[in-house]
């Protein structure tokens, strides 16, 4: 009995000490149970099988007492056992410890599971990221195409205009040549008005002036291809006007849907930026509340 008091005794104070350990330098942890008494020890005889050595008194002791001795004058028993006394020290309360390891227990579970939900936000949040960034990259790859594609434009326009210039210049030259048509075609008919006028006088010169008719209709006919020539080039150049429009309309709204998606995805790029910062000072202010500081 004494010597399970003892061990009862050691165990409690044991405890005591690992408890009051956990509440001051480590985190708290479940106690383990004090162990059962040890089943008692069945002491073999020497010659069971057992190889012979030098054996000490206890052993002596132990091999006269099974091998039927029973006077005490003959065989002394062994001494008893001296035991140091019980601790009789008051400590701390076991409940009182328990119940705050429970709780200290409970307040860092309760905090993992806010920094591992807190985590998983965050790292939604960097996957949303990262698909944003993947479409953004997407979206300046098709404003890099579509960049390119208005500097094809561009150069078709500059073109247009190069070939707009020279059909210009040809304009003018055959403006030029119609003036010059036209004066000829005035010479002309100077000439006829003339000769019309000398007709009556000269009735042999009838035959000349059937001739100078045949010209005149000439004349006449090849002023009026001269003049479909010249609509036929002033609606082309209406045309070239016309297309020359449609191009700069285009330019002009290609160039405000590049601006209007450039806007709209540097929004989004700062919204998140801005809630990611906003996520990890939220997350270090949890990181500081739920830290554990010793106990004074």
């Amino acid at each position: 009995m004494t010597e399970n008091n003892s061990r009862g005794n050691g165990g409690e104070v044991g405890l005591w000490v690992d408890l009051l350990g956990i509440t001051q330098s480590r985190p708290p942890v479940t106690p383990t149970p004090v162990p059962a008494d040890p089943e008692p020890v069945h002491f073999k005889r020497p010659d069971a099988g057992l190889p012979a050595s030098r054996s000490t008194p206890f052993e002596e002791w132990i091999r006269q007492e099974t091998a039927g001795g029973t006077d005490d004058t003959e065989s002394p028993p062994f001494p008893p056992a001296t035991l140091p006394p019980p601790e009789t020290t008051p400590g701390p309360d076991p409940a009182a410890l328990r119940a705050e390891s429970l709780r200290y227990q409970g307040d860092i579970a309760a905090a993992g599971e806010e920094l591992r939900r807190r985590r998983d936000e965050i790292g939604a949040l960097e996957r949303q990221h990262q698909a944003l960034l993947i479409e953004s990259t997407a979206m300046r790859e098709r404003l890099a195409r579509d960049q390119d594609s208005v500097g094809q434009l561009a150069d078709e326009r500059a073109a247009l205009e190069y070939d707009l210039e020279g059909l210009r210049a040809e304009l003018t030259a055959r403006r030029a040549e119609l003036i010059v048509t036209r004066e000829a075609v005035q010479g002309r008919r100077a000439e006829l008005d003339a000769l019309e006028r000398q007709a009556p006088d000269l009735a042999e010169s009838v035959a000349a002036a059937r001739s100078a008719q045949h010209q005149r209709d000439l004349l006449r006919e090849e002023t009026r291809g001269l003049e479909l020539q010249l609509q036929a080039l002033t609606d082309e150049l209406a045309q070239l006007r016309e297309e020359r429009s449609r191009v700069q309309d285009d330019i002009q709204a290609r160039r405000t849907e590049f601006a209007a998606i450039y806007n709209h995805d540097r929004k989004l790029l700062d919204k998140i930026k801005r809630e990611i910062a906003i996520a990890q000072q939220q997350d270090k202010a949890k990181a500081e509340k739920y830290t554990l500081k010793p106990v004074r």
